[in-house]
């Protein structure tokens, strides 16, 4: 893949996934400018102090891109260590808002890609309360919505990662106007720090990956995908949902369907 001469913006530059994709994109010829709460000096060109859980610090960090842009990595994200409506403000309505604050400057021809996860496979089972969530924003009464509609700690990062999906998918025309690609990655766990607070809970009973001979991706296996949705190869793929998983999504399917 040749990335020269694209300007591509990358949240969660720090470490793991994000900090990856940085390393990857600037190895292909890319500029790349990372936002992140925690400041980034490895594999940026321009670092934008950036929290996704504050609607202010997302205006302010987009205001401070002057440049015709590529491409959005939408990566950063949290796991469901913190409280639910905090999940659900960084995870989804984060992301989102920067996206549309980020849209103006994206070039025609561009490509936004939103780290979703395997573990939102099932999103559509939720799509009445997708419908709700949709009509939100950074600044409502998150605690009151997750209190009407059951999202808890068990939950809280499947459904903020489904939302992901639903977004991705619903947002289609819009961005096929202004020309702007939008796609989703459904990863499963991945060897990054965030990894132990995604699995604490699990066991092999009810955690499917305990059934493959190597269920973890390493980062740049990602990663690798990332670019090449970024890259103009992949100009028609469109609202997609893909699964990067290592065929963890066909064994839930299988125990799904009884086939």
């Amino acid at each position: 893949m040749n990335l020269e001469r694209k300007t591509i913006v990358v949240t969660g530059t720090s470490r793991g996934l994000g900090a990856q994709i940085a390393q990857q994109l600037k190895a292909s010829g890319a500029r790349v400018i990372g936002l992140d709460k925690n400041e980034t000096t490895e594999h940026v060109d321009h670092y934008i102090p950036l929290d996704l859980a504050d609607g202010k610090s997302i205006e302010t960090a987009v205001s401070q891109i002057n440049e015709p842009i590529h491409g959005l990595c939408n990566v950063a994200g949290v796991a469901p260590t913190l409280p639910p409506p905090l999940v659900l403000k960084i995870n989804y309505f984060g992301n989102r808002h920067l996206s549309e604050m980020m849209l103006p400057k994206i070039e025609e021809g561009g490509s936004i890609v939103n780290i979703a996860s395997g573990t939102a496979m099932g999103w559509a089972r939720n799509i009445e309360k997708h419908k709700v969530l949709r009509e939100l924003s950074i600044e409502d009464d998150l605690e009151a919505f997750c209190a009407e509609y059951d999202i808890v700690k068990a939950n809280c990062y499947h459904f903020s990662k489904e939302a992901i999906v639903a977004w991705t998918i619903s947002e289609w025309k819009r961005r096929e106007e202004r020309d702007v690609r939008m796609n989703a990655i459904s990863p499963g766990p991945i060897e990054t720090p965030l990894l132990p607070d995604f699995l604490s809970d699990m066991t092999p009973k009810d955690a499917p990956m305990f059934e493959m001979q190597r269920s973890n991706a390493e980062p740049e296996e990602i990663a690798n995908v990332v670019l090449f949705l970024l890259d103009d190869a992949s100009r028609w793929i469109h609202a997609a949902n893909i699964p990067v998983d290592g065929g963890l999504s066909a064994i839930v399917q299988k125990r799904i369907f009884q086939f």
